[in-house]
């Protein structure tokens, strides 16, 4: 199959890390008229996920770029890139000019975040009622992400520093527009558009907790994302104006969720500490609020 455009050019991708606010950042960039981004943390449309391209990514492509206008920037998100092995290879064989966009939080915050997530998914019969349970079962998709260090080395070494974003949580939370606006600058479009979705919170752990929301995530999520329906329902402007503020809204009144203990939280910051301190050299930004108190 041939693509639409021979010798298109994808000018920046988001590579995580995950459960950092991604989400919130691929929703913004996806609203701006002059950007165009593919399904996020699709693995049969990710261009940089393999040197070999079967016809499912192929055709995924083809699709997404017959939906893109002439004059947009291209753009992907998936936040398996920052630690997926060759991709920077692949990034800087397709495009060595390419953009990187990077958001960060609290490393312990993140694992939390990700049990939580994980425990949502779990079943009873699991048995994912502790923390260090979770953590001993998937210590790639808990633990492993908040080694940020370890990973950003790799492409600050491979691309220009200038080619690089970084984008604190702790910055979303205090200026959501600024930072969002911040991100379009470096992507040399107009950066006083203002996205609709820049004061919406995305975030839906609490939700996926519930009973409802353990439905919608294990069984109506992961059907969509396969499906090219599924980039279109990413598309609408409902997800934003309708169903994230019924997500919040239900969650609050379940009142579900798992709290962090302080013995757990102390052992995680001790886990990231050294890489924590090295990231704050390489990145050259304070993250004393990271640290254990």
């Amino acid at each position: 199959m041939e693509m639409r455009k021979e010798n298109f050019k994808i000018d920046f991708a988001g590579i995580g890390a995950e459960k950092c606010a991604t989400t919130w950042v691929y929703r913004c960039l996806q609203e701006h008229p002059e950007l165009h981004l593919m399904p996020k943390d699709n693995k049969k449309g990710a261009w940089f996920w393999s040197s070999s391209k079967d016809e499912d990514t192929k055709e995924f492509y083809e699709f997404f770029l017959n939906k893109a206008k002439p004059d947009q920037k291209l753009g992907e998100y998936n936040n398996y890139y920052m630690r997926k092995e060759g991709v920077i290879q692949r990034m800087k064989n397709h495009n060595p000019d390419i953009k990187l966009i990077v958001s960060l939080r609290d490393p312990v915050e993140r694992a939390w975040s990700a049990y939580l997530h994980h425990y949502s998914l779990s079943t009873e019969e699991e048995g994912w009622e502790s923390f260090n349970k979770a953590k001993n079962k998937l210590p790639e998709t808990i633990i492993e992400p908040g080694f940020y260090y370890q990973y950003l080395g790799k492409y600050f070494d491979s691309f220009p520093e200038e080619n690089i974003f970084i984008l604190l949580v702790d910055d979303i939370k205090k200026d959501p527009v600024g930072s969002i606006q911040n991100i379009y600058d470096f992507l040399e479009v107009d950066d006083n558009f203002v996205p609709s979705k820049a004061k919406t919170k995305v975030g839906t752990s609490k939700f996926k907790m519930t009973g409802l929301g353990k439905f919608v995530h294990q069984k109506m999520t992961p059907a969509l994302k396969k499906t090219k329906l599924g980039w279109l329902v990413n598309e609408s402007s409902l997800l934003g104006k309708v169903f994230y503020p019924l997500v919040q809204f239900y969650a609050r009144l379940a009142n579900p969720g798992l709290n962090m203990s302080l013995e757990v939280k102390k052992k995680l910051y001790n886990t990231y500490e050294e890489d924590a301190d090295k990231l704050e050299e390489l990145i050259n930004r304070n993250l004393d609020s990271w640290k254990y108190e």
